[in-house]
């Protein structure tokens, strides 16, 4: 796949996207655009991770608690890419 970038304006670049198949694609973007865009996907990415961190430090807190009264993993069956069970033992 090619990409082009066109200066349009001061503010403005062209992307001419193409791929053998597909005929070209051509958008045009505002610069303060492009800069939102990262802002936002930033801030949604974070927002994101905070949450996941927030599940991890619950499951460790789970797993610290059934350490404190002996519960122990159990045999789990996993299949690898040739869809065979593997066992595995979750520690």
């Amino acid at each position: 796949m090619e990409t082009q970038y066109n200066k349009i304006s001061e503010t403005e670049l062209e992307v001419t996207k193409s791929t053998p198949i597909v005929e070209p694609t051509v958008t045009k973007y505002e610069r303060s655009f492009i800069e939102n865009q990262i802002i936002q996907i930033q801030k949604s990415k974070d927002e994101f991770d905070a949450l996941r961190d927030t599940e991890i430090k619950e499951c460790k807190n789970i797993l610290v608690a059934m350490d404190a009264v002996g519960i122990i993993s159990n045999p789990i069956e996993i299949k690898n890419e040739d869809n065979l069970f593997i066992e595995e033992v979750i520690s």
